[in-house]
């Protein structure tokens, strides 16, 4: 389970230290990804237009309330450059063994609802098995 933050506006204030930890706790528990490795990636900063030297301050508050606050099974990655969410989220995964499935969220994403968690990944397994032994598509001729 990978977790994507930015800096914000807020970063000073308490409400996005929580809402990240909220994060985490609803997607495990009602995911059911309580025993999947779970990575919060900071995106950095540098090359980031328009960031002052404030936006950095509060942004490293965050990141230590965020690092304090988590469980200590929850690994914290904080990358220097900004790299925007989908390249952050490629630097983080290569860090990490590869899984059969990914989740991933922002971190002011809370998961509510009734989830049929065994049967849905029971279905996105078998999915990715029967493509792996297909290969790729043959074109036609």
């Amino acid at each position: 389970m990978y977790i994507s933050s930015a800096a914000r506006p807020r970063d000073n204030g308490h409400a996005n230290v929580q809402m990240t930890i909220e994060a985490i706790r609803t997607a495990r528990t009602t995911l059911q990804l309580n025993k999947s490795r779970c990575v919060v990636v900071f995106d950095g900063l540098n090359s980031k237009p328009g960031v002052t030297q404030r936006m950095r301050e509060h942004y490293a508050s965050k990141i230590r309330r965020v690092r304090e606050g988590v469980p200590p099974d929850v690994d914290v990655l904080v990358l220097e450059e900004w790299l925007h969410k989908a390249n952050s989220l490629r630097c983080a995964m290569r860090t990490m063994p590869r899984t059969p499935l990914v989740y991933q969220m922002e971190d002011d994403t809370i998961v509510r609802g009734h989830f049929e968690a065994a049967a849905v990944y029971d279905a996105l397994i078998a999915a990715a098995a029967a493509a792996a032994t297909a290969g790729p598509a043959s074109s036609a001729t």
